[in-house]
Order: C-alpha cells, then sequence, then structure tokens
C-alpha cells in the first residue's frame, strides 16, 4: 500500500508530479497523448519551462513532442 503521506502531498522533499488533467487526451490528426521523454516541442521549437520550474514538453501525440500550451493550441 502506498505511503498516506506522500498521497497527501506532506513528505517534505518529495515532490509530486504534475497530473496530465491539463493535457488533452487526443489530438485531431496526431492521435492520443502518450507519456514521453523531454523534447523540444515541434511546434515552437524550444524547451519550455512551466511556472512550476518543470520541463513542459514531455506528452507526445503520435511522433510529436508538443509543450503544454501547443498542446491545448491545437486541441481547439
Amino acid at each position: 500500500m502506498a505511503d498516506k503521506r506522500y498521497a497527501a502531498g506532506t513528505i517534505q522533499g518529495i515532490a509530486k508530479s504534475r497530473g496530465v488533467g491539463a493535457w488533452p487526451d487526443e489530438l485531431p490528426g496526431l492521435g492520443p497523448r502518450m507519456r514521453s521523454t523531454f523534447a523540444q516541442c515541434h511546434d515552437c521549437q524550444t524547451l519550455r519551462v512551466g511556472p512550476d520550474r518543470t520541463l513542459d514538453a514531455w506528452m507526445r501525440y503520435g511522433e510529436r513532442p508538443l509543450c503544454l500550451f501547443h498542446a491545448q493550441e491545437r486541441a481547439k
């Protein structure tokens, strides 16, 4: 069983990863979201750093790594 203190976010020094709630599940023409290694965003060619100082391009849609901003833009 997982440590309930971790699930509650109370163990100091252990950062819980962001959930995937903000990432679209699927993008038209590209397919479903897949967790991936950090890579440059296909659209902006940068390795963005999110507001919480984590690298922001860690999801792929098909073969394309996208930052959160461009994934959300393509989902509109």
